[in-house]
Formats: C-alpha cells, sequence, structure tokens
C-alpha cells in the first residue's frame, strides 16, 4: 500500500500531495526500521516501498531476484493441500491473495517490470488458489463474488465525496496512474 501510494502522489504539482508523499516515504522508512529491530529486516514489500520511496538503491538491491528455480520451488496453498498431502495435517487456504501481491510489487520495484519467472508464478497461484476453494466446497457450488459489483458500492461515494483527502481527490479527478505505467516510464 505504502508503494502504490507513493507512486500516486510522488509527482503530484499540488503542495499537499507532495507532503503526503514525503509522509508516506518517512512511513516506509518507519516501517522498515521497525521490521529490522524486530528481527525481520528483509521483507520483500517492506523493503521495496522503503527503498522506492526513499531513493535507497542499495536497499532495492536487497529485494530478491525471482529466478526460475525458486518460482518453480515455491509452494502454494493448492500444492501443499493436494500435491504433499499430509494425512491428517491441517492445511489453510487464505482468505486473501496478500502473498502474491507481496511478491508482485516487490518484483515491480526491483526490476521495474515482472520478470517472466515472476509473471508465471503470479498466473500460476491466480489459477491454482481458487481451485482449492473449488475442492474445499466440493458438495456445493463456491460463492461467487463480483468485484464489479463490490466497486460499484464503495467506489461511486468515494469519489462523490467532497472530503479534502488527498487520494480521494485524486480518484475523483481521473489522476490515478498504475504502478505499470511507472514502471515503462523509468
Amino acid at each position: 500500500m505504502l508503494e502504490v501510494t507513493w507512486l500516486l502522489f510522488r509527482d503530484s504539482s499540488d503542495l499537499a500531495e507532495k507532503k503526503l508523499a514525503d509522509r508516506i516515504a518517512e512511513a516506509a522508512r518507519n516501517l522498515q526500521d521497525c521490521r529490522t529491530r524486530h528481527g525481520f529486516p528483509s521483507i520483500p514489500a517492506v523493503l521495496a516501498a522503503c527503498a522506492l520511496a526513499n531513493g535507497d538503491l542499495d536497499l532495492l538491491k536487497k529485494i530478491p531476484d525471482e529466478r526460475w528455480q525458486a518460482a518453480l520451488a515455491q509452494k502454494n496453498h493448492y500444492r501443499a493441500a493436494f500435491a504433499e498431502f499430509v494425512q491428517g495435517k491441517k492445511q489453510s487456504l487464505p482468505g486473501f491473495a496478500d502473498d502474491q501481491q507481496y511478491r508482485y510489487y516487490a518484483a515491480i520495484a526491483r526490476n521495474r517490470t515482472l520478470t517472466e519467472p515472476m509473471a508465471w508464478k503470479t498466473v500460476y497461484d491466480a489459477l491454482s488458489e481458487p481451485m482449492a476453494f473449488d475442492k474445499y466446497y466440493d458438495d456445493a457450488r463456491r460463492p461467487q463474488a463480483s468485484i464489479a459489483s463490490t466497486c460499484t458500492r464503495w467506489l461511486p461515494s468515494m469519489v462523490n465525496s467532497s472530503t479534502s483527502d488527498p487520494s480521494a481527490k485524486a480518484l475523483s479527478t481521473g489522476r490515478c496512474r498504475s504502478v505499470h505505467a511507472w514502471a515503462r516510464r523509468t
């Protein structure tokens, strides 16, 4: 979240948004310092946000570069539950795609694009993780959520609000730029 919001506001000509970008950079720095103090100095998503927002090239180099061997060896919930099943061992299923998001944004920060192994891993997880839910719901249809219907419920109220919040203002003025656009420019 820090990485994406910093990318959104870093090039703004609005003084309030510039200040917000500075505060986001400080928050990313504080988060990295906190993780380091508590024994976890190498969390890729945290490194990515801190390195980008603070222009720290040395920190950026500490983000692991996803290679084929690592991408193929990484386990996901589907493989753990079905391909590597252990009788009597409980296996959790994710409620969110946090791991995929963290790896995606770390890879974008490090390489300015998705490497082929990282793109493969992202697609593999996107296809196989829902398959685990389908197996879990073997006696009934899995509930279907519509991203479009979810967005149409909360986005209009956020965009049409008369708030002075810079993030809502950016949404309402259409100034949101994707990380992909940023990656192609640099």
